[in-house]
């Protein structure tokens, strides 16, 4: 996937987070995939994530692993994923990590 992104503060001065001089032109792409290892029970997942955006000192790149164990078809699901994210929000050097547990039921 690959997204261009581009918006206007109506403060054409405006410059934090992702504005600077009022304008943020952004770029994220993003690669996704997965790996059935016990048919329609157990999944493997990854992904990789850059967002580049003018008003970044650099890249923020995130890094994300993750199963899926699937209860009910797609009724019934649980995840477990872990995310490692450099350069977070744009500042250089700054790592961040998160790991979540979720449970998604469609009806």
């Amino acid at each position: 996937e690959f997204q261009r992104i581009a918006g206007k503060a109506e403060d054409p001065a405006f410059s934090r987070g992702l504005y600077r001089a009022g304008e943020a032109d952004l770029n994220k792409a993003s690669l996704e995939g997965g790996y059935m290892l016990w048919r329609n029970k157990l999944e493997a997942t990854g992904a990789f994530d850059v967002l580049d955006a003018e008003a970044f000192d650099q890249p923020w790149r995130r890094a994300t692993i993750g199963m899926n164990w699937y209860v009910n078809g797609h009724a019934l699901k649980f995840s477990v994923m872990h995310r490692e994210s450099f350069n977070t929000a744009g500042f250089s050097n700054v790592r961040s990590r998160a790991t979540y547990l979720q449970s998604h039921f469609a009806f």
